[in-house]
């Protein structure tokens, strides 16, 4: 008799879930065939799967990228984390790229960026597409100099492959940031970078960038960095992690 009321307890919340995620009352579902039930859950998770995902990069759209930069946030502050960056990535003069070569060359550097993104960077880091020539990344449990050695690695990679690069601006996350100020302040650094870069010292920012690190002994390739600090966690498939077994 208990299993039997668990059962049907079961089912009734499957119902109901199924229900709120097909806009309708849960009564519409009953007697609906439990294998029926089954295969319309594994669609909408499928459908719910899709719409996080950027189908051109493979990176979190925006809203789920949010939603996932927000978890990260509340667990760094849970697990009193001591850091976690976050890199925001404009791609330069991809308008004009796309006006000169046409969008498919575009497409292909934005999908060239997002691969190395994704495996450059940790298992657990986010990838996430802001807007059209912008990503954000989330770097848990990394300073601000460390995401800073990583994103120029990347940089100088993409611009060896494609001969095109992107600007970057980090920030690191402050006691009493929510994610929209830590996205700011990113933004706000991405400008700052850029702005000196437009005044002909680039270079010079990236050596000083460099020299401050290497001053602070820290490295985007240190064990810091690189090595995974916590165990895998079940993410949706194909966003904008990579998988824990690397690729």
């Amino acid at each position: 008799m208990a299993r039997r009321e668990a059962t049907e307890l079961e089912e009734e919340q499957r119902r109901a879930s199924v229900a709120r995620q097909l806009g309708c009352t849960p009564g519409r579902l009953v007697g609906l065939d439990p294998e029926l039930l089954d295969l319309i859950e594994r669609r909408l998770v499928e459908l719910e799967d899709r719409a996080a995902v950027d189908e051109l990069t493979g990176a979190l759209r925006r809203a789920a990228g949010l939603a996932a930069l927000e978890r990260e946030v509340r667990r760094a502050r849970r697990l009193g984390d001591s850091h976690l960056a976050l890199a925001f990535i404009d791609v330069d003069h991809l308008k004009l790229l796309n006006d000169t070569e046409g969008h498919v060359a575009g497409d292909a550097l934005l999908r060239e960026l997002a691969r190395l993104l994704r495996r450059r960077l940790r298992a657990y880091d986010l990838v996430v597409r802001w807007g059209g020539d912008e990503f954000l990344c989330c770097l848990p449990g990394a300073d601000r100099e460390a995401a800073l050695g990583a994103l120029m690695d990347i940089a100088h990679e993409l611009r060896a492959r494609t001969g095109q690069g992107f600007t970057v601006g980090v920030a690191e996350l402050g006691e009493t940031d929510d994610v929209a100020q830590l996205v700011a302040r990113a933004d706000a650094d991405l400008y700052l970078t850029r702005s000196i870069a437009r005044r002909g010292i680039g270079a010079g920012l990236d050596r000083w960038r460099l020299r401050r690190q290497n001053r602070h002994g820290r490295s985007a390739h240190s064990p810091a960095y690189a090595t995974p600090t916590r165990g895998p966690r079940s993410t949706l498939s194909g966003t904008g992690r990579k998988p824990s077994s690397s690729t």
